[in-house]
């Protein structure tokens, strides 16, 4: 028989594209992602005859897949872990359905969870944000991570003991979304897909 974890409903501590995000239990450096359903049932009927496979075949946990395979596709790459984003820890059964269990990013010495970019930029001036956020966009580029969305809100900022921002993370929007997934085998789009992120994602930190 397989454990199973309970979660109240209510007390999620996030809530993301396809997710909602709670602590777990008994273990402060985790979360459990819950799938959203989000969609009516004759909506979900038609999409479960769609010719996209992965939403015939994966459904509501389409999010995780994703999410997963760019993880082991960053982590080929890097012959390591990557450090931008956050470690999937397994799956695990709750009273709210299957969770996907993922690493909770905190700042050094803390088991909260760190504040986002937009979040820090709320106390904080952007100039000291900037070393964090240029090494993650050159770590991003060199090992060709691809994110279906990158806003404020889904990066989170790791911080040393002083409180000095040492590394950003994306939580959440991570992996190829579209159809034809073109950047996971152009270099060419992958490159126009990354330049206009990341200038995108700089004139909202500093706007002129």
């Amino acid at each position: 028989m397989i454990d199973e974890l309970t979660l109240d409903p209510e007390g999620y501590i996030a809530s993301g594209r396809g997710s909602l995000v709670f602590d777990h239990p008994d273990d402060p450096k985790i979360l459990l992602k819950i799938a959203k359903e989000t969609r009516p049932a004759k909506l979900r009927r038609r999409m479960s005859r769609s010719l996209r496979p992965n939403k015939r075949r994966l459904g509501k946990y389409r999010e995780w897949h994703r999410e997963t395979e760019e993880y082991i596709a960053a982590m080929h790459k890097i012959g390591g872990l990557p450090s931008c984003l956050p470690a999937p820890r397994g799956f695990v059964q709750t009273n709210l359905g299957p969770a996907y269990a993922v690493e909770k990013i905190s700042d050094e010495n803390s088991t909260d969870l760190a504040l986002t970019v937009e979040g820090y930029l709320k106390d904080h001036d952007a100039q000291e944000l900037r070393p964090a956020i240029d090494s993650f966009f050159e770590y991003v580029e060199r090992y060709q991570i691809i994110f279906f969305d990158m806003k404020l809100y889904n990066l989170c900022v790791v911080r040393d003991v002083s409180g000095k921002p040492i590394r950003i993370v994306s939580i959440d929007s991570i992996g190829e979304a579209t159809v034809l997934q073109v950047r996971k085998w152009s270099s060419k789009a992958y490159k126009h897909w990354f330049e206009k992120t990341r200038e995108k994602f700089l004139n909202a930190v500093y706007p002129e």
